[in-house]
């Protein structure tokens, strides 16, 4: 049973409704679950008994993960105890502060319990009375669980600001150009546009691909009478197609749940993605917008990295993370290699995988991954990877590596 005590270790009473509300999410029977590596695990004595067999025996980790119950799991695991790796003793720990970092992180209401429990001492008071993980009747023993709680709590307090900022055509969505339906309703295709896009090129030789699509976009919406406004702008935003899993990697990782703050910068309009649905998920996009049926903000390859500034201003971090999936976000990778970021490359088509040959060249690219955002798959893995290793890095306690 997990117990406050007070700097002088005597146990602040709490009624059994604020117990149950207040302290029992915390304990590794709670049903507050967590997704690991993505598997999803009922409770976080599952998830524990798990990693006692999931590098020696997948049948009785399942069977494990599986278990109908937390005492369930915990008896599978002592029936078997012979299989776990001959280390445990020295690997316990850091499993177990790893399941706590992954349960905080993906249970907002865990984190506000936390943050309640302040500067006070989070124990376990254990009726078998081990004194390794929890503490006696008197109060007396190790309470390494409870200490670690308390670790977790103090990187909480540290107010790690994790970035993640994403392109949006070809990276959120298998088209490595925007869909616009209010041009598919001129009768204009991508290849239609883009044609007349080489046409204006090749007429001004001193506009940019950028200026001469757009320029294309007003002129081919004014030939067909409609206006530039918001609503024709974003006609059909609400039926994007996305990359697989990728409302659901947002829904996961969302900032309430895991504090990472999420934003898109795209050469494509803004309004129109501001209409999509998972514009509530994120905390800033950022692309191109008009006023009185002309450009007002052209987002070029070069001002992306204006924008990544901005965003490192805002949240005064240099922990950032870009996904792109083109030669276009050649120039936002350079910047975010120069500060020590991460990039991450998308591929969702054989151009792609050509592509990444060509940009990454003196290792500009850290993370080469195929477009699968689903939460079992290599990018929420890598993303989940991250954020543990965040919450690590700054206490990591010498005993428990």
């Amino acid at each position: 049973m997990i117990k406050i005590l007070d700097k002088q270790m005597k146990e602040i009473e709490y009624t059994a409704e604020e117990y149950q509300d207040n302290l029992y999410p915390l304990d590794n029977f709670s049903p507050f679950g967590l997704v690991m590596n993505g598997l999803y695990f009922p409770t976080g004595e599952h998830a524990f008994q798990y990693l006692k067999f999931a590098d020696t025996n997948m049948e009785i980790a399942e069977r494990i993960r599986n278990a109908s119950s937390p005492d369930e799991a915990r008896a599978i695991a002592q029936e078997n105890k012979k299989q776990r790796p001959l280390n445990w003793a020295d690997l316990k720990y850091k499993k177990m502060e790893y399941v706590f970092i992954l349960k905080a992180i993906q249970n907002s209401n865990i984190r506000e319990i936390l943050k309640q429990t302040n500067d006070l001492t989070i124990a376990e008071c254990c009726i078998d009375e081990d004194t390794d993980w929890g503490l006696d009747k008197n109060f007396q023993g190790e309470n390494n669980l409870g200490k670690l709680w308390m670790k977790v709590r103090d990187n909480f307090k540290k107010d790690h600001k994790m970035v993640v900022i994403y392109d949006f055509d070809g990276t959120l969505t298998p088209y490595a150009l925007p869909q616009y339906e209010i041009l598919k309703q001129c009768n204009c295709s991508n290849e239609l546009i883009m044609q007349r896009v080489k046409e204006e090129m090749s007429n001004n030789q001193a506009i940019n691909s950028y200026d001469a699509y757009y320029k294309c976009y007003i002129d081919i919406l004014l030939e067909n009478n409609i206006g530039i406004t918001k609503e024709n702008i974003c006609l059909g935003a609400d039926k994007v197609t996305y990359n697989k899993g990728v409302i659901e990697y947002f829904d996961n990782y969302q900032g309430s749940k895991t504090g990472i703050k999420h934003y898109i910068v795209t050469s494509g309009t803004k309004d129109y993605v501001d209409e999509t649905c998972i514009s509530k998920y994120v905390d800033g996009i950022y692309g191109v917008t008009f006023k009185d049926q002309s450009i007002d903000y052209l987002l070029t390859d070069e001002r992306k990295i204006d924008v990544i500034k901005k965003i490192q201003q805002e949240n005064n971090t240099t922990d950032i993370i870009y996904f792109g999936d083109g030669l276009t976000d050649k120039y936002a990778f350079e910047y975010v290699k120069s500060i020590g970021g991460k990039n991450v490359f998308i591929i969702s088509n054989e151009q792609a995988k050509q592509t990444y040959q060509i940009i990454n060249t003196n290792g500009l690219i850290d993370e080469c991954f195929e477009a699968d955002y689903s939460l079992n798959a290599s990018i929420s893995k890598f993303i989940q990877n991250h954020l543990v290793r965040e919450q690590e890095n700054s206490t990591l306690d010498k005993r428990f590596l």
